[in-house]
């Protein structure tokens, strides 16, 4: 930590190059702070309560932030972290070509996951910015749907399925695209018990299973890419589109 005063600076001047944020050991408020922890609490990288103090929780969303937007990993909140996350909180892109890349970074993202994360149902391990260096040892289906979008887009689309199929826009299931959330419902009872992530035409990239035991995975229980057959799209319920054509972010 450092004896760094943060309230010399407005939020409006840090984005605009003068000065940043960083942790301060004495714990001094600044409205700027307090600004950037509603941010960043609202795109998912909880500081807790907005305080406008930089302790060690705001120190690790800072950097969570920074690392899911591949910009320097410094705790230090400067003028492209700020920008980066006005961007995230007003939902981002602006154009078709931006969609695309959005679209194919939650693929790549869910593809390089497939059959590196075992499944358990288990409400310790939850929704977390995906490290390839410390993967969770374990997650259920929306876990990693949602881990996804966090990792890749810096938003949180909720923890479960009974949230995930309020995000977005719904599309018709012969509409969807890659990167749209697949909500499946096996029951027959209106209600999601599964979501995938839409791949290609025809599949999507899910982590499946039934286990609920941390301590004794079963094979085969994990991320995987799974063909849309006929089975998979008379089950599914929703599909729920969370980056626009147009570039633009619907999380709510």
């Amino acid at each position: 930590m450092a004896d760094y005063d943060n309230s010399r600076y407005t939020y409006a001047q840090v984005l605009a190059g003068t000065g940043y944020y960083m942790q301060d050991d004495k714990l001094r408020y600044s409205a700027g702070v307090k600004t950037m922890q509603e941010k960043l609490n609202k795109v998912g990288y909880n500081c807790g309560t907005p305080d406008g103090k930089f302790g060690n929780g705001t120190n690790t969303a800072v950097r969570n932030f920074q690392k899911a937007k591949a910009l320097t990993v410094d705790g230090k909140a400067g003028k492209n972290t700020l920008a980066a996350l006005d961007k995230a909180t007003s939902g981002g892109g602006g154009n078709v070509g931006d969609a695309a890349t959005m679209r194919n970074n939650i693929v790549s993202e869910a593809a390089y996951w497939i059959g590196k994360i075992p499944y358990c149902i288990n409400s310790v391990v939850t929704t977390q910015v995906l490290d390839r260096k410390n993967p969770p040892p374990y997650m259920d289906c929306a876990d990693f749907s949602s881990s996804v979008y966090l990792t890749k887009l810096g938003i949180n689309i909720g923890p479960n399925t009974s949230t995930q199929i309020t995000r977005g826009v719904k599309v018709a299931v012969a509409d969807m695209k890659p990167g749209d959330l697949i909500l499946f419902d096996w029951n027959g009872n209106g209600s999601p018990n599964h979501v995938g992530i839409c791949s290609a035409k025809d599949e999507m990239i899910d982590e499946h299973g039934s286990n609920s035991n941390p301590n004794s995975f079963v094979n085969g229980e994990n991320v995987r890419r799974q063909p849309l057959t006929s089975y998979y799209k008379n089950h599914i319920l929703a599909v729920r589109r969370i980056i626009q054509d147009d570039g633009s972010i619907v999380n709510k």
